[in-house]
């Protein structure tokens, strides 16, 4: 981050690009301009088990993360970029068919809007986003939840951990 510009990160969506489709531009820095990278690479079902292809390295290879029993924390100044790696992320997790997502939007909705408004028009079978708080009282409805869902997968008889699938998906929250 100390080697970009402030700006040096901007996305678009492609010619001819699905809604999933969208390029990630870098701005030039001292090395030059960069080429626009269309991301995702490939569209294909992901599983929150296996690691998420989130972007590219300066090499060209891919920058991937598992996101499966991680806790994480993005920071950064007003305007840095924290949203759009949010939705990044969020794309990639609506992939994963083995993952729940529920997101505390304390921005009155802002950022899970552009998520929930395709299923809204009937545009497709279910939200993206799984489960929206945008207020204390849904929060506290949607955290005492995920807590007793915790609690009755701890129950389950002969289950160290919970391999998460289809059936039995991770519950990922997101925070914003």
């Amino acid at each position: 981050s100390k080697r970009a510009d402030p700006d040096g990160v901007y996305f678009t969506q492609p010619e001819n690009g699905s809604a999933a489709d969208f390029v990630l531009h870098v701005k030039a820095k001292r090395t030059g301009q960069r080429a626009p990278v269309h991301l995702p690479v490939e569209n294909r079902v992901l599983s929150i088990t296996r690691p998420l292809p989130i972007g590219l390295q300066d090499n060209g290879r891919p920058y991937e993360i598992t996101l499966r029993e991680v806790h994480m924390t993005i920071y950064g100044v007003t305007r840095s970029g924290k949203s759009n790696l949010l939705n990044v992320l969020i794309s990639l997790l609506a992939a994963c068919p083995d993952a729940l997502i529920w997101m505390i939007d304390m921005k009155g909705g802002r950022t899970s809007r552009p998520w929930i408004v395709p299923y809204l028009q009937q545009y497709t079978p279910r939200p993206v986003i799984d489960w929206v708080a945008t207020t204390r009282e849904e929060t506290k409805t949607m955290l005492e939840t995920a807590l007793l869902a915790v609690q009755t997968r701890a129950a389950y008889p002969g289950f160290e951990k919970i391999n998460p699938d289809e059936n039995i998906p991770a519950i990922i929250m997101l925070c914003d």
